[in-house]
C-alpha cells in the first residue's frame, strides 16, 4: 500500500543566501553561488519534489544552532572557560542564532499547523555582533577570559571552503515567522545564558 506523507520538514540553512552584503534578508532573496548556497538549493529542490504527491512541504532556513551540548556554542563555551574568547574576521559580524529547543519547537508545530508552507527563516529577535556575543558571554560567565581576533585569511588556510561558514555576515528578517504566530522561548543572549545547564 503506497502511503503519501502529508507533510515533509527539512532542515536547510540561511546559507543559502548570497553573502555580497544584501540588506534584511527575506525567504525571496537572493540565492548564492558558493558551495554552501548551491548545496542548500539542490536540498530544497530535492525536497520540493514531494509536493507532486500533494504533500506539504516546510524548508527550515536554520540560522546557528545553540546548544551547550554541542556545536558552535559548545566551542565557545569551552574555549572561554580556559581563558580565551575567540572573535573570528571582522568583529561586527551578525550572529544570527535560534536555542535548539525553539528549534524543536517549530517542528512539533509544523507536524499538525497547515498553514505552514515553503521556506523559513529560523533565527530568535536578537541582532547580536560577534563582538558583542563573546562580551555577554565573558561579562555573565568567565570574565577572566581575554579576547583574541583570529583573521580570517588564517582561518580560510586551514578549512578551504568550508570557512564560508564562519565567514557569513547576514541581516536575516524573520517575519514570516512572526506572522504565522511562532515565537522564540529564546530571544537574548543573556535569557540564554541564564538557562544554561553549564557541564564542559
Amino acid at each position: 500500500m503506497n502511503i503519501k506523507p502529508k507533510t515533509f520538514i527539512t532542515a536547510s540553512a540561511i546559507g543559502i543566501y548570497d553573502q555580497s552584503g544584501q540588506e534584511n534578508i527575506h525567504e525571496d532573496s537572493q540565492k548564492g553561488n558558493d558551495w554552501v548556497a548551491k548545496m542548500a538549493c539542490d536540498w530544497e529542490n530535492a525536497a520540493n519534489t514531494f509536493k507532486a504527491i500533494g504533500t506539504r512541504v516546510v524548508q527550515m532556513r536554520i540560522s546557528l544552532i545553540f546548544s551547550e551540548k554541542a556545536g558552535f556554542l559548545k566551542y565557545s563555551l569551552l574555549s572561554m572557560k580556559y581563558g580565551l574568547g575567540l572573535i573570528i574576521g571582522d568583529k561586527n559580524r551578525n550572529v544570527n542564532w535560534i536555542h535548539v529547543e525553539d528549534i524543536a519547537s517549530f517542528i512539533k508545530e509544523n507536524i499538525s499547523n497547515n498553514k505552514y508552507n515553503g521556506p523559513y527563516n529560523l533565527a530568535c529577535e536578537d541582532k547580536i555582533s560577534q563582538e558583542n556575543f563573546i562580551k555577554v558571554i565573558r561579562k555573565n560567565l568567565f570574565p577572566y577570559s581575554i579576547v583574541i581576533k583570529i583573521p580570517m585569511f588564517l582561518v580560510g588556510f586551514f578549512l578551504g571552503e568550508r570557512s564560508q561558514i564562519i565567514a557569513a555576515n547576514l541581516s536575516l528578517e524573520t517575519t514570516k515567522i512572526k506572522e504565522h504566530g511562532f515565537k522564540c522561548k529564546f530571544n537574548t543572549l543573556e535569557q540564554m545564558i541564564a538557562n544554561l545547564k553549564i557541564n564542559l
